[in-house]
């Protein structure tokens, strides 16, 4: 079956891939990313995952299994099996012929540092002896078909099992999401939305000048340009980053499962891990089942007021030379022109031309230098499965 002894191995029971062979560390609260990262080089690991109940939270760690380079859908055996019997407790199960998974469960149902073990009968011996000294143990023993209905019976969500690996030096974890939703048409995204929303408002006031330049008889007035309002890139990716690193992977139990920015905040949402309860939960909307809590939080921008636009041909041009030596994929959305009111006498100056764009990228956009583009504003990023998902637009003459 492929099993490494005294290494970390995945298992298929009950319709799910479980890892066992973790090092389990214990904290007093709900460990911070460095926390996290400290213990995972203590032992040399760079997977983990987090549990946590009314009486303890840990975190398990390994070396990625041998041939695997993410654990996308794994989940921690020991983490599943560690509330389901009365503590303390110890779990013997034969994987096969010569192949055995041992659990050690202490203290507010603590799975001991090496109380997750897979090896032979003789190892297996080896890690009863050592944890001899410890009184009152009780003892669960099976085959494959019993630990498999032990764990269908157990209804506690399963720990994720993550990866601290990044790809291409990304400053913020890579949870695998997308917190974007496609539109059916029209090229949006939901803050697509948004922004066309801002630029109704926008027309709006233009439309009120002109009316009023009519009305008095006066020149011509030109809108205000929409630069003004929206910082540059490098300032918008730098708010986004403070308000991101900071998040921890799991608070009061709770774990963060998606994250991005967009437009004039960060959106977080966290789902229930085990032993959270909606009592102690992060800030935010609680969702109706309480399972999931989503949290807004204001990015702290400077709008540095500057009307940068210059040639939008141009500007496009080197967006698009930019995007193709860096092996990115870039789509532009072009806009329609918006026609001249009819019957005016008086209209105002021509509005500032603009296409939106969306970048597709193998890389976090917090390591890249973006181009010094005139007029290119972003407007959100979003990662999926260690890509990402850039929103933008440029503005132009």
């Amino acid at each position: 079956m492929g099993f490494v002894t005294n290494m970390p191995s995945i298992i298929e029971l009950a319709k799910r891939r479980w890892l066992v062979g973790l090092s389990w560390s214990s904290y007093e609260a709900a460990p911070s990313m460095s926390e996290i990262k400290e213990d995972a080089e203590r032992l040399k690991s760079s997977w983990y995952c987090i549990r946590s109940n009314e009486s303890v939270v840990q975190g398990g760690f390994c070396e990625p299994v041998y041939g695997k380079k993410r654990p996308s859908g794994l989940s921690s055996l020991a983490a599943k099996l560690a509330d389901s019997h009365e503590q303390p407790w110890i779990g013997v199960f034969q994987l096969d012929e010569n192949v055995w998974w041992y659990i050690a469960i202490r203290d507010g149902h603590a799975i001991l540092p090496d109380g997750d073990l897979i090896g032979t009968a003789e190892e297996i011996r080896q890690a009863r002896q050592n944890h001899a000294g410890y009184a009152d143990w009780q003892y669960v023993e099976g085959d494959r078909v019993f630990l498999e209905d032990l764990v269908q019976g157990i209804k506690a969500k399963p720990s994720a099992i993550k990866t601290l690996e990044r790809r291409n030096f990304s400053p913020i974890p890579l949870v695998a999401f997308a917190v974007f939703v496609l539109a059916a048409s029209g090229g949006g995204y939901y803050w697509w939305t948004v922004q066309q929303q801002k630029e109704v408002t926008r027309l709006a006031e233009v439309k009120r000048i002109r009316d009023a330049a009519i009305a008095g008889n006066s020149a011509v007035v030109a809108p205000l340009s929409p630069l003004l309002s929206i910082p540059d890139k490098s300032s918008w990716l730098k708010a986004c980053s403070e308000k991101i690193q900071p998040l921890p992977l799991v608070l009061m139990g709770w774990e963060l499962s998606k994250v991005a920015c967009a437009g004039e905040s960060v959106n977080a949402d966290w789902t229930r891990g085990q032993g959270a309860t909606v009592a102690l939960k992060p800030e935010g909307e609680l969702a109706s089942d309480g399972e999931t809590v989503h949290q807004v939080i204001p990015l702290e921008l400077t709008m540095l007021g500057l009307d940068d636009a210059n040639d939008l041909v141009q500007a496009k041009i080197a967006l698009r030379a930019w995007a193709q030596k860096a092996g990115f994929v870039l789509t532009l959305i072009e806009q329609a022109p918006v026609a001249a009111l009819p019957g005016a006498e008086v209209v105002a100056a021509p509005m500032q031309l603009k296409t939106d764009f969306r970048l597709e990228l193998s890389v976090s956009p917090f390591a890249l230098n973006f181009p010094a583009i005139p007029g290119l504003r972003l407007l959100s990023i979003a990662p999926s499965d260690g890509n990402w998902t850039v929103l933008g637009v440029i503005y132009g003459h």
